[in-house]
């Protein structure tokens, strides 16, 4: 039996489009008929009557709002992967590095590395130089603590983002990982009709009317999902 796989995706910094990605991998699943387990760690916890959000949930209900930075959280994701063959987790903003801290404490970097579980990390990179220093710092603890994983460059252009190619600095980290993912600019228009209809891509193309913007939606859904096919080989 193939061992579970997470897929997680994250950043040390917030606006670079991790949830959009996440919404295209739900898709992609579903596209292929095959079971996947979704949860966002967007959590708010800034007053106690403060409810917890998460713009995943948005797009789709089914996903669970957790935090894992508690124990709590841990067990709810980590002591259920045999349920289901993936879980994807979309972490918070500023959170990716001391997310890795919390799966080496607890033993899944380990667990990683032994072959027990499979991990793909989707590093969604912003678009500054800053960003550039996160990555060297993350591949390193994957490389170190977890063999076997799987650390790929997410370039994310949906907002004309430039990822300072000639940058000696930004050209090495950009060498880092297993390779890179590009998510290339989805027509304004379109974008805008699906983000206001607030529902997965799939339900979209199926109750959209406009044979245009469901074009364009189809056809940058299908330059993503090759990215995924020869990321994930997933077959099918």
């Amino acid at each position: 039996m193939a061992p579970p796989h997470v897929i997680i995706i994250g950043a040390d910094k917030g606006g670079v489009g991790k949830t959009l990605l996440s919404r295209t991998l739900l898709t992609y699943f579903h596209t292929k008929g095959l079971p996947i387990r979704p949860f966002d760690t967007e959590i708010y916890e800034v007053r106690a009557s403060d409810r917890p959000k998460g713009v995943l949930t948005r797009f789709h209900p089914e996903t669970e709002l957790i935090n894992l930075t508690k124990s709590q959280g841990q067990v709810t994701v980590f002591d259920s992967l045999k349920n289901v063959p993936t879980t994807l987790i979309d972490i918070r903003a500023g959170l990716l590095t001391p997310t890795l801290d919390v799966l080496e404490d607890i033993g899944f970097l380990e667990a990683t590395a032994a072959g027990r579980i499979r991990l793909t990390l989707l590093h969604v990179i912003g678009s500054s130089v800053a960003s550039f220093a996160e990555i060297a710092q993350v591949n390193r603890i994957l490389k170190t603590d977890a063999a076997g994983a799987k650390h790929y460059l997410v370039l994310n252009h949906m907002n004309d983002s430039s990822f300072f190619e000639w940058n000696d600095k930004a050209k090495d980290a950009l060498a880092l990982g297993d390779g890179h993912l590009t998510i290339p600019q989805l027509d304004a228009l379109a974008a805008e009709h699906v983000e206001s209809m607030g529902v997965p891509f799939q339900t979209y193309l199926l109750s959209n009317d406009s044979m245009v913007l469901g074009g364009k939606v189809r056809g940058w859904l299908k330059q993503v999902f090759v990215q995924y096919d020869e990321m994930l080989k997933l077959g099918g």
